[in-house]
């Protein structure tokens, strides 16, 4: 199994992280099954790596292809990015990793909060929980509606799609339509990547 981090996964500044199944009781025994976990490190910045995982790294980080490898991931992603299917199910599974995401770190900071406290700790927990989950949804929610937005699909699409109420997208898009109407006139318009 490979795991291509955009950070160092452990902290150890290394290029790569290779796991290999052993018994916790006895390190020696092994089960030799040809199974491993291997966590690759973009972050890394020493000399001691091939230029072509070099620049896969940096292609990962930065988007910018450098090499026939890196060119045809780009041009892959690039088809990926055309297809509507995939983008909608992509879009989909973004919110559920997001609502994952934001409600672990909720219940994280929650728990710091509430470490000392003697009286109302799980109330006042529980009530964090459902608070924090709740608005790391209509987070979520709104980033993905916003971005449907931009790419051009209209409300009635979008809450048909996502299963959204047709009123929370279209106040979605009237929050864009102000926030876009306060915002200077820009001097030079530069291509955003979605």
């Amino acid at each position: 199994m490979i795991f291509i981090c955009t950070f160092d996964p452990f902290g150890q500044g290394l290029s790569r992280y290779t796991f290999h199944e052993r018994c916790d009781e006895d390190l020696e025994l092994c089960l030799d099954d040809g199974t491993e976990k291997v966590f690759y490190n973009c972050k890394y910045e020493g000399e001691d790596i091939p230029d072509g995982i070099r620049n896969l790294y940096e292609f990962i980080g930065t988007g910018r292809a450098s090499d026939e490898l890196t060119e045809k991931l780009n041009f892959a992603v690039s088809k990926a990015h055309r297809n509507e299917v995939w983008r909608a199910q992509y879009m989909k599974e973004w919110v559920i990793i997001q609502d994952a995401r934001d409600e672990g770190y909720e219940d994280g900071l929650e728990d710091g909060r509430e470490e000392g406290r003697e009286e109302g700790r799980e109330e006042g927990r529980e009530e964090g929980r459902k608070e924090g989950r709740e608005e790391g949804r209509e987070e979520a929610h709104f980033e993905v509606i916003s971005r449907m937005l931009r790419s051009g699909k209209t409300a009635e699409e979008i809450a048909e799609f996502c299963g959204y109420p047709i009123e929370q997208v279209k106040a979605v898009e009237k929050e864009m339509l102000v926030s876009t109407a306060l915002q200077p006139y820009p001097k030079e318009v530069s291509h955003l990547h979605c």
